[in-house]
């Protein structure tokens, strides 16, 4: 949450927030019906909701760090090429500040 009232902070804007959901779902749910607005990654576009639109962000959006866990006693073949496909595309990411 601090994440997203950072950027609106940086765009000049003050929130009231009145409604707090986690799931991306209820989220755009929540937009649809009235109740706000939201930053959403850019995957949820398809997402279609009565009155709900999409709009990218000016200047480049919010970072989030996303990790991988897996019960390392119980590695399989399709979950070992998997964690190889991850760790390949994360060496080519730019470092994180």
């Amino acid at each position: 949450m601090n994440m997203i009232m950072s950027c609106y902070g940086a765009a000049g804007l003050m929130l009231r927030v009145g409604q707090e959901a986690i799931q991306m779902q209820t989220i755009v749910s929540l937009v649809s019906a009235g109740m706000g607005v939201a930053l959403v990654p850019q995957s949820l576009r398809h997402l279609r909701r009565t009155g709900v639109v999409y709009r990218p962000l000016l200047e480049s959006g919010p970072v989030v760090e996303t990790g991988l866990v897996w019960r390392a006693a119980e590695v399989s073949p399709v979950l070992a090429g998997f964690i190889d496909i991850v760790r390949t595309h994360a060496a080519t990411l730019p470092a994180l500040p």
